[in-house]
């Protein structure tokens, strides 16, 4: 496989003008995911040192915040995810598999889904059988704060059956329409557009090569067992 320092500018130029025009309401829904990614690329990033060196291990690979947990690197399931989607995009591109459409339908819903924008290609999947048992199970009221029910979403991981669905109504709805202009100035996006444009990996967790969870998981634990004190 090439190395990602060789292809990542020519494979992040290939990707940019296989992309959707961004903001066009017109498009699918595939086709605005795909146009999404754009945010990526969009502004121009400035390549800092990784925000966690190699060697802190009691540090989240992420976020670099404290992290006692000897059953995950992470010190949230958030940070697991953005971890996962920064990586699993640099494997994209060393591997080219991002220039294929369906690729990046995939990762596009996911970055909406972790700027908070939800799931708008899942959602619009809802089987109606499934729908018609969520609003018999909440009598047609938002089950977040019991106002009248706008539409139904999805709250969990899964597929769209209805114990991962919810109906919602307008204030307490998570999924908004790809495009929405609210994201384009997101922090979390600030910091994958870095994650994901860097020449070379800026956190060990951002390594599609050689990120290994496992051998952080037992760096942590043989530091935490040498901090115990000996009894003898």
């Amino acid at each position: 496989m090439r190395g990602i320092i060789e292809i990542i500018s020519d494979s992040i130029n290939q990707l940019k003008t296989s992309l959707p025009a961004i903001c066009d309401a017109n498009l699918s829904l595939e086709d605005q995911a795909r146009s999404a990614l754009h945010l990526l690329f969009d502004s121009k990033t400035e390549f800092k040192p990784p925000a966690t060196p190699s060697e802190s291990f009691q540090l989240c690979p992420n976020c670099g915040t404290p992290s006692e947990s000897l059953s995950s690197p992470y010190c949230s399931e958030i940070c697991r995810d953005q971890a996962a989607f920064v990586r699993q995009f640099r494997n994209a591109i060393a591997t080219d598999s991002i220039l294929t459409s369906e690729k990046q339908t995939v990762f596009g819903e996911r970055l909406w889904w972790l700027l908070g924008g939800g799931l708008p290609i899942r959602e619009a999947r809802i089987p109606e059988s499934a729908k018609r048992q969520v609003i018999k199970r909440c009598a047609s009221k938002c089950e977040f704060c019991a106002a009248p029910m706008v539409t139904i979403e999805n709250f969990g991981s899964g597929c769209n059956r209805p114990l991962h669905l919810r109906a919602v109504c307008a204030n307490c709805s998570k999924t908004k329409p790809f495009g929405d202009p609210a994201f384009s100035q997101s922090p979390l996006l600030k910091d994958l557009s870095q994650r994901i444009n860097a020449p070379t990996a800026l956190r060990s967790c951002d390594d599609p090569q050689n990120w290994d969870w496992r051998a952080f998981l037992a760096e942590r634990r043989s530091s935490v067992t040498s901090q115990i004190p000996s009894n003898q």
